[in-house]
């Protein structure tokens, strides 16, 4: 993941986190591996597995202004995220959404495609 940050040249991400054992140990290395690759991690997020909020990180990931988001998430807990995030303008242009495909699968979700 950060050498596709790197590769785009993005140089400031945030990261969103479930709190699962596998979760929180890829945050870890995320954030050690973004450390040794001079990519600055804004700000980290973890949110209670399935059912924990989004919406407050999300929003502070905004109010932020970093728009390359790192999800560490399950299937059911990205399309969570990313139908909160469609409900807060943050699905398109300018945000990027990367997550491990060991955690998630392609999703299409409605109403959020680029046209």
């Amino acid at each position: 993941m950060i050498r596709l940050c790197n590769y785009y040249n993005w140089k400031d991400i945030s990261v969103l986190s479930s709190n699962s054992a596998f979760a929180l140990s890829l945050a870890k290395y995320v954030v050690e591996a973004a450390v040794a690759d001079d990519v600055n991690v804004e700000n980290i997020f973890y949110f209670t597995e399935v059912t924990g909020d989004v919406r407050n990180p999300l929003r502070k990931i905004r109010d932020t202004g970093v728009r390359i988001i790192i999800i560490l998430a399950t299937a059911p807990e990205l399309i969570r995220i990313m139908t909160t995030a469609n409900t807060l303008e943050m699905v398109g242009k300018p945000y990027v959404y990367v997550a491990p495909e060991i955690l998630s699968t392609d999703l299409l979700i409605p109403g959020t495609q680029q046209k």
